[in-house]
C-alpha cells in the first residue's frame, strides 16, 4: 500500500480499482473530492488557481479520449511538453545555469507561463 501525496491517508489502490469497476459515477465523485482536497491544501490561492487550471486541462484530455490508454498517453505527452517544450522546466533551469545573474534568477522564478485565448460570444436562443 502506497502513501498518498500529502501523507495523511494511505492510498488504497484496490479500493479505487473496485470503485471504478463497480460504480464509475461514485468513483468520479470521490476522485473529484480527492483532487479538490489536494488542490485546496496548496499554500496560496495563486497556486490553487494554477492547479485547478492544470486539472481542468487533464480532465479535458481524458474526456477527448476513447479509452484509458489513450488518455494516459495524451496526459503523459502533455507533461513532457511542460518539461522539454518552449518555456518549459528544462529551458528555465538552463537559463539559470548559463546566466547565473541573481536578477535573472528572480525574474525566471517569478515568471508564470500565461496562455491567452480569444473569447467567443454566443447568442442565446434560436437564429
Amino acid at each position: 500500500m502506497m502513501t498518498s501525496v500529502d501523507n495523511r491517508k494511505p492510498f488504497d489502490f484496490e479500493y479505487w480499482r473496485t470503485l471504478a469497476v463497480d460504480d464509475p459515477a461514485l468513483f468520479e465523485i470521490k476522485r473529484r473530492e480527492a483532487l479538490d482536497a489536494v488542490i485546496n491544501s496548496a499554500p496560496t490561492s495563486d497556486l490553487q488557481e494554477r492547479l485547478n487550471r492544470l486539472q481542468w486541462r487533464v480532465d479535458m484530455e481524458r474526456r477527448r479520449c476513447t479509452n484509458p490508454t489513450q488518455a494516459c498517453i495524451r496526459i503523459y505527452s502533455m507533461m513532457w511538453k511542460r518539461v522539454y517544450g518552449d518555456g518549459g522546466l528544462l529551458e528555465a533551469l538552463n537559463s539559470l545555469l548559463h546566466h547565473g545573474d541573481e536578477s535573472k534568477i528572480k525574474k525566471v522564478a517569478k515568471q508564470t507561463p500565461r496562455e491567452s485565448a480569444e473569447v467567443l460570444s454566443f447568442r442565446l436562443g434560436s437564429s
